[in-house]
């Protein structure tokens, strides 16, 4: 009984250490599950912080684009204005019989209106300067027109 006795011994001991090498690997085990745990939460707030960043970040380039929308339609709104405006002033020096208006190059810049081109006579400049002013809308007249000698 004797050789018995030890395999019961033995085998007992043999449940023992088995039951101990389970219960450490199941304690590593829970060691490294709490680890990726950790390590996903700190992941997880890092992406969170990215993302806000990220969010700040789109903020500011959403406002930038609005800004440049803005600008963008003031300055196509101001085109459109001046080119109304020069619109009105060739129309009203051709449609005038005292001037050749389409002699007459006009540009117009935010109300200031560039009469360029020459002429036959100084009456004839100072008429077609004289009908510029008179359009609403124009702030000034650049006269760059020259009448010829003679």
């Amino acid at each position: 009984m004797h050789r018995a006795s030890c395999l019961g011994i033995l085998a007992a001991a043999a449940v023992v250490v088995l039951a101990g090498c389970d219960r450490a690997q199941e304690e590593r085990a829970a060691d490294a599950a709490s680890q990726a745990v950790r390590q996903t939460n700190k992941a997880l707030n890092k992406a969170e912080d990215v993302a806000r960043e990220g969010l700040r970040e789109a903020g500011q380039v959403a406002r930038k684009a609005g800004d440049i929308a803005q600008e963008g339609a003031q300055e196509a709104g101001r085109v459109l204005s001046d080119g109304t405006l020069t619109a009105k002033v060739k129309t009203a020096l051709l449609a005038d019989e005292g001037v050749p208006g389409s002699s007459i190059d006009v540009d117009s810049r935010a109300g200031v209106v560039t009469l360029s081109g020459q002429l036959a006579s100084r009456a004839q400049v100072d008429r077609a300067v004289g009908i510029a002013r008179n359009i609403e809308g124009v702030e000034r007249v650049e006269n760059r027109l020259s009448a010829q000698a003679g």
